[in-house]
């Protein structure tokens, strides 16, 4: 069975491997996976291979292909060949320029580590896109592996104290902070010192365009030679070519050094490269990708700006907010999402409109519910409101409850008086005759109550039945109440019942 290791952090391999049918770890050994149809995800261990073992759909005579962990290096010294199929499938998974999840992936590499590995071996590789497949390493297993212990253990060790920066940062003593200290905000720029999208600009920041001979590119004319400046005077031209023509004239064979130093320099010039139409087609995307992420940006800050949010005291110390109920709450709150598609105003009386409902419906409802009663007026409706809490509640209706039919008759009686379905009755009847029997009679009524957490008065009852019908029997003796029994070898009977040999004790 694969299991993706959690991302936070970066300490242990990306995936990891248990025996489906004893749970031992065996990604680091060999394992045996299962090669039939519908059973590729099944892993075993050799032990339980061995042993024939089969969980679910497997069968022990399914198909199998033996999976060993190849961990000397084949392209680099320092990387094992599992850990070059753990970043080509993290790549594949995450895609290629995804260095932080594909190192999450990996699980013994940070993301500079993955991206350097990744272009000095495939893309820098002479035998592109392959890399050198001839390479030849003394390097042994358990030298590899030994170095590969410390990296983790320095990873880990690193992550630990990141953790620990986080969860105790550090105090910083001031008087009472500024408006921008205390969102992040900076009003004179209009700018947040953590902006919506703030990454935005890691994909376009190196970006450079070629010679682009697509969008009429190839239609615009080259660029000549830069034009001669024109003199003031003939004369000054005239002495400026003959000094000119000296300057050149001197040096060794005659010809000057600046002549030569021009020539190394456009020597040295290369002509930009021409892009082509994958790679402007690939750069224009990144750049409408990014043009997005600026458009998000924008909305998140004018629906910030638009709503005042930036007033913190005046929506923490609002009264109107204050005295709203919960349900008021938790329908503005469910409803936050669409305040993005709407203007201030237009969410104002939106949820207020939500909370008119709200109350009509509830109030719809206790309408009803006085006309169920026999209630006509509202004063007859003021009066039954008082009582209420007063009133007993009607019996329970257990007709179409689970489990009825493992109740006795009394049972049935008790749970509908009690208004407890059949299933938690049953469990707090097998918690308090087990741990009477585990106390040897020792448990008292009042120390029930606290070891079912019900209401106390419920328990009582409780109490009160299983005693009188004979079901609290300690281990090894005879029951609490008049009905209990015992047979001729204690056998437990039916519900709890000891067993009797002349029938059943009441219940």
């Amino acid at each position: 069975m694969l299991h993706l290791v959690p991302t936070i952090p970066v300490t242990e391999p990306g995936i990891s491997y248990e025996c489906d049918t004893c749970d031992q770890d065996i990604t680091h050994t060999i394992r045996i996976k299962c090669a039939a149809p519908g059973c590729e995800e099944i892993d075993l261990c050799v032990s339980c291979f061995c042993q024939g073992k089969e969980v679910g759909d497997h069968k022990a005579w399914h198909e199998y292909r033996v999976v060993e962990q190849y961990s000397q290096p084949i392209f680099s010294e320092d990387w094992g060949a599992d850990e070059e199929l753990l970043l080509i499938d993290g790549l594949v998974a995450n895609g290629l320029g995804n260095w932080t999840a594909s190192a999450e992936h990996l699980g013994t590499r940070t993301p500079d580590e993955a991206e350097r590995h990744y272009y000095e071996t495939y893309v820098n590789s002479p035998n592109w896109p392959l890399p050198i497949m001839n390479k030849n390493f003394a390097t042994s297993s358990d030298a590899l592996f030994a170095r590969r212990r410390t990296r983790i253990a320095g990873m880990r060790q690193a992550a630990l104290e990141l953790a620990n920066a986080v969860s105790n940062p550090a105090v910083v003593l001031t008087s009472a902070p500024t408006n921008h200290e205390i969102g992040g905000f900076m009003p004179g720029r209009l700018d947040f010192d953590i902006e919506v999208e703030n990454d935005a600009e890691e994909m376009v920041k190196d970006l450079e365009f070629g010679l682009v001979m697509d969008y009429g590119g190839a239609d615009q004319p080259e660029p000549g030679p830069p034009p001669i400046p024109a003199e003031s005077s003939g004369a000054g031209g005239a002495d400026e070519e003959k000094k000119d023509g000296e300057a050149g004239g001197s040096g060794a064979n005659g010809s000057g050094e600046d002549a030569d130093s021009n020539d190394t320099t456009l020597e040295g010039t290369l002509p930009d490269p021409i892009e082509t139409e994958e790679s402007t087609a690939l750069k224009i995307a990144l750049l409408d990708i990014y043009y997005e992420k600026l458009d998000r940006r924008h909305e998140a800050k004018t629906f910030v700006f638009d709503r005042g949010m930036l007033e913190h005291k005046k929506h923490t110390s609002h009264e109107k907010e204050k005295k709203r109920s919960k349900e008021d709450k938790d329908i503005i709150a469910k409803h936050k999402p669409f305040a993005k598609l709407q203007t201030a105003e237009d969410f104002e009386r939106f949820i207020n409109g939500i909370m008119q409902e709200n109350a009509l419906r509830f109030r719809i409802r206790e309408l009803q519910d006085y006309r169920r009663n026999g209630i006509t007026s509202l004063a007859d409706a003021e009066k039954w409101t008082k009582e209420s809490p007063n009133r007993v509640p009607a019996p329970l209706n257990l007709a179409n409850a689970d489990s009825l039919h493992l109740l006795t008759a009394r049972e049935q009686e008790l749970c509908s008086q009690l208004r407890i379905l059949p299933k938690p009755y049953l469990v707090v009847k097998e918690t308090l005759v087990a741990e009477y029997a585990r106390r040897g009679g020792n448990l008292k009524k009042r120390d029930a109550r606290d070891l079912v957490k019900i209401d106390v008065n419920k328990t009582s009852r409780i109490w009160e039945y299983l005693e009188s019908a004979g079901l609290l029997v300690a281990k090894g003796g005879a029951g609490s109440g008049p009905g209990a029994g015992s047979g001729s070898n204690g056998t437990p009977g039916v519900n709890g019942v000891i067993g009797n040999s002349n029938g059943p004790g009441p219940m």
